[in-house]
């Protein structure tokens, strides 16, 4: 299935720009609100690897940014994009500079090996699913791109 151009930025980068999208149903105020400690056990870890991902997204540092997606996520970019994930999510990144200055990790739920992080930007609300790698935590899936 061949996807449309503003699905392809998406599917780019989904991990980044799912708040973007304006296809997420829109944040109740108490989750606007919600605390940054509001997470459940053992969320710290999951937490710091989106955060981290967002921050190297910010710079526009692709390598850094690719290096917090599992080797699947980065597989989908790269066929999306016919390029490797680093250039790739790195360029889009330098286009839009400012695409990530609303967003929030507003909790993050973990289940074994797996967690959700929950993002809000401007109302509206995505999540980023995480699986646990090794003795990492890496961003597995998220909308516009099934890992």
């Amino acid at each position: 299935m061949a996807l449309a151009g503003s699905q392809v930025k998406l599917a780019l980068l989904a991990p980044a720009f799912v708040v973007l999208a304006a296809c997420g149903a829109p944040a109740s105020e108490s989750e606007r609100r919600a605390p940054i400690g509001s997470d459940g056990a053992g969320a710290a870890a999951p937490r710091a690897a989106a955060e981290d991902y967002f921050s190297a997204v910010r710079r526009g540092d692709g390598r850094q940014a690719c290096d917090r997606l599992t080797a699947d996520l980065q597989a989908g970019i790269e066929r999306l994009q016919d390029t490797d994930c680093d250039r790739a999510v790195g360029q889009e990144a330098r286009r839009q500079p400012d695409a990530l200055a609303g967003y929030r990790v507003a909790r993050v739920q973990v289940s074994g090996r797996r967690a959700t992080a929950t993002l809000n930007a401007d109302g509206f609300e995505e999540r980023l699913t995480l699986e646990r790698v090794g003795d990492r935590w890496l961003i597995s899936d998220a909308p516009g791109l099934g890992g």
